[in-house]
């Protein structure tokens, strides 16, 4: 019998602020046809004054501190979207987490993931998220 999770609180106000994020991003798309298998990310995680990043930290100081360890997957969600978010820019991040999300609410799908056991997590790098399948020349 499987259980049914209801989202929490903290879950629905980090949709809502992915999606605020996804409704005030700038069009990452230029003239070219060919623009989304050249996209580079306009902005990053990398500059510690970005609103973004100051999100993300007061997220993992103030609220996931506070619930404890939630996240099943190694990196977290905040630690994914951060790495994400250098490595691909803030619009790719925002999908590959929000996908993410609704996979971890889906107990079943844990079967395709590695399991760590000295962490006690399942292992999903960014490296293996399908939406990265798109990007790629």
């Amino acid at each position: 019998m499987d259980k049914k999770y209801p989202l929490s609180i903290y879950t629905i106000i980090i949709y809502i602020i992915i999606v605020s994020f996804l409704l005030f991003a700038e069009n990452a798309f230029s003239d070219d046809l060919n623009a989304f298998n050249v996209l580079k990310p306009k902005s990053s995680l990398t500059d510690k004054n970005s609103l973004t990043f100051a999100i993300v930290t007061w997220y993992q100081s103030k609220i996931s501190s506070r619930n404890g360890p939630k996240c099943m997957f190694y990196p977290t969600c905040s630690d994914f979207f951060k790495k994400a978010s250098r490595k691909y820019g803030i619009i790719l991040a925002t999908l590959m987490t929000v996908d993410r999300m609704f996979y971890r609410e889906n107990y079943k799908s844990m079967r395709f993931y590695r399991y760590l056991p000295s962490y006690g997590l399942y292992y999903d790098p960014i490296e293996n998220h399908f939406i990265l399948k798109f990007t790629s020349k």
